[in-house]
């Protein structure tokens, strides 16, 4: 299997997405499977992978043709107060998640949808190495972090280090009040947070309380698992069910002070039997092994894609045309642009019945056509100089079959696009229009290659469109029925044409959302002015 890692952070941020990236480059590795990690699209699309696993799918929606993977490891109410998180982690085509409550959510947010739930466990874990345990009665507890919001258990850790049982790494100007705990940073390798935790011997598994809410463990108990280090947790309860006493346990609801105490008496107790406390973090890093490694993590994922192909529009192994026609009006791009929406159409898993060109040039452009696409060509040939809009009006009138869509100037199917839209429009007998999750360019989208752009800033040029009014028009799937009565005049408007017609038919009744990312097109503010 080919697999791209997709971080949509910088490469230098310092953050999780970068470890966890490397680590998985180590799994995959040893297990012969080909892969990259990608931070843009451009890399993305150059590596042309069978999928690709979003690391931080609340950051960017899908962006490519490719299968995105997203990882829902992150607790949701992190990202309350980011108004695109919701819509990018559910754009994606599966989703890897780290509990059966994050699942639930998701099929709760697209239970209206009728959209198929591709899933899989996954969590933010390690490779699987097997360290020997090391502890003996010098070692301190090993924690880790970026201490992002700068008040990460201060008492607990405070009391920790004063009495010398505690290894903190990071950024040090993250913890310059545990200065005298502080061990130094440690390069994001995906190998050496591992290893000094092996060192250390002991480490500290705690929660923040999102991640109580949903359940979803945090990395540290995989990768201190994967160190042979004894580990002491809260009481979180994917721990208690999955490693059970092979873990020691404090009650972090009696206050940071009173956990301290407990750390401190497990860490007493650890290094005065060291033998079995050696014999517990074997215990749970074989379950480890078995359950949660990176390497079982991602076994399940060959079924998975095949799993989204069969379900989502992706699979060519379809019987017929399907009932739509396609109107593909020439506009300012001119015919040369027409050609390149022309190839998309070709590129399709399954090819519409009928495919309209409209406009200057459509007799000349389709002269041109061989194979499969050159039987459903239809051509509407229009004189020069007329507005798009013209040529998108003409072509929807001469369309014959029961469903109609349109690819304006400057719109780029994905090969799925049209079987994913005719799916949705099955599902929704009653329903006479339906449309696609459609990319735009983002305007606030700053390429990190040129200039000095913030590490929070991901790697994302094309942004979900809103939806508050209207859907973007180079999504929609319309009967033909519903379209007649916005026909009957051409308003001789340019490229406005199709947003009017969106705009029209949303205030004429439901149009039902796919919620499938399938066609990136300009957006409103970059289309011309009406002529």
């Amino acid at each position: 299997m080919r697999l791209a890692l997709h971080n949509p952070f910088q490469p230098a941020a310092p953050w999780a997405e970068r470890d966890l990236a490397l680590r998985m480059a180590i799994a995959l590795d040893g297990m012969g499977w080909e892969h990259r990690t990608v931070n843009t699209v451009e890399e993305l699309e150059a590596f042309a992978p069978d999928a690709a696993v979003c690391l931080h799918p609340q950051a960017v929606p899908k962006m490519t043709a490719v299968p995105s993977l997203a990882c829902h490891w992150n607790p949701p109410s992190i990202f309350r107060n980011a108004p695109d998180a919701l819509p990018n982690e559910v754009s994606h085509d599966a989703f890897l998640t780290a509990g059966p409550a994050v699942e639930r959510r998701l099929r709760d947010i697209l239970w209206g949808t009728g959209r198929p739930i591709v899933t899989t466990p996954m969590y933010p874990s390690s490779q699987g190495w097997a360290l020997t345990p090391t502890l003996d009665a010098s070692s301190r507890f090993f924690y880790v972090g970026s201490n992002w919001d700068g008040n990460r258990f201060p008492a607990l850790l405070e009391i920790l280090a004063r009495r010398g049982m505690l290894a903190v790494h990071g950024q040090e100007e993250r913890w310059k009040h545990l200065a005298h705990a502080f061990m130094g940073s440690l390069p994001f390798d995906g190998r050496s947070v591992i290893e000094r935790a092996h060192a250390c011997g002991m480490g500290l598994c705690l929660h923040l309380p999102a991640h109580f809410e949903t359940g979803i463990p945090n990395m540290r108990i995989f990768e201190l698992c994967a160190a042979g280090a004894l580990t002491v947790a809260d009481r979180h309860p994917f721990i208690l069910e999955h490693f059970g006493d092979t873990i020691l346990y404090v009650d972090t609801t009696l206050g940071e002070e009173a956990t301290a105490e407990q750390i401190l008496a497990h860490g007493d107790w650890a290094r005065s039997h060291s033998a079995v406390a050696r014999d517990m973090a074997r215990s749970a890093q074989a379950i480890f092994l078995e359950r949660f490694s990176l390497e079982r993590l991602f076994a399940p994922l060959p079924d998975l894609l095949s799993r989204i192909r069969s379900e989502a529009g992706y699979h060519t192994a379809r019987r017929g045309l399907l009932p739509i026609s396609v109107v593909l009006p020439i506009g300012e791009g001119g015919v040369a642009e027409a050609r390149e929406r022309l190839d998309t159409l070709a590129a399709q898993t399954a090819l519409p019945a009928e495919i309209v060109v409209a406009g200057h040039g459509a007799a000349a452009l389709t002269r041109t056509v061989l194979g499969a696409l050159a039987n459903v060509l239809c051509v509407v040939e229009l004189p020069a100089g007329h507005p798009e809009g013209s040529a998108l009006w003409a072509g929807a009138l001469a369309s014959s079959q029961r469903w109609v869509t349109w690819l304006p100037d400057g719109a780029r199917p994905f090969p799925e696009h049209l079987a994913a839209l005719y799916e949705a429009a099955a599902l929704w007998p009653d329903v006479c229009a339906v449309h696609a999750d459609v990319l735009e360019p983002d305007p606030l989208f700053r390429d990190s290659s040129h200039g000095d752009v913030p590490f929070t800033q991901p790697e994302r040029p094309w942004r979900l469109t809103e939806e508050d009014r209207h859907p973007h028009p180079a999504g929609i799937l319309v009967t033909r029925e519903r379209l007649d009565p916005l026909l009957r005049a051409d308003p001789g408007l340019g490229a406005g044409m199709a947003w009017l017609l969106a705009q029209r038919l949303a205030a004429g009744g439901r149009i039902i959302a796919s919620r499938k990312v399938t066609i990136r097109a300009r957006s409103r503010i970059e289309l011309p002015p009406k002529s």
